[in-house]
């Protein structure tokens, strides 16, 4: 079964935990961008009232054939209890039949998200393989 790890990091803390994963497992690895970042406090007064709504915002493309592989693990941060807007982004692009689990990451491992990622997930054809939250320190 051939695996990706598919992550978005503001921080880094969810980065290190996709590389670390990827390591582990002998996983492909990719970063999904933001098309232009925003100083940092703009990126979180406009970024989490659109995680919380399940918007996404405009990401750089993604290069690389999520096709080749059976099962995509997404690795991201938690903002305002749900994931980060790059995330719902990239989440359009799945194709169907891909088995998807998530990892998410956050100071108080608060997460809100699990029905609205299982929904996307199933939506786009593919499994929900299971969502873990992370606690960072």
């Amino acid at each position: 079964m051939k695996t990706l790890i598919l992550y978005y990091s503001y921080s880094g803390h969810a980065k290190a935990l996709a590389e670390q994963a990827a390591a582990a497992a002998g996983a492909a690895i990719y970063e999904i961008k933001d098309a232009k970042r925003p100083p940092k406090v703009l990126t979180f007064l406009m970024g989490c009232p659109l995680s919380i709504m399940g918007k996404g915002w405009s990401i750089a493309p993604l290069e690389i054939d999520l096709e080749a592989y059976d099962e995509i693990q997404v690795y991201a941060p938690i903002w305002a209890g749900n994931v980060p807007p790059a995330i719902n982004s990239a989440l359009a692009f799945l194709p169907a039949g891909k088995a998807v689990a998530y990892t998410l990451v956050s100071l108080s491992g608060a997460c809100k998200a699990e029905e609205r990622l299982r929904t996307v997930t199933e939506g786009r054809g593919c499994t929900f393989a299971g969502l873990a939250n992370v606690k960072s320190t």
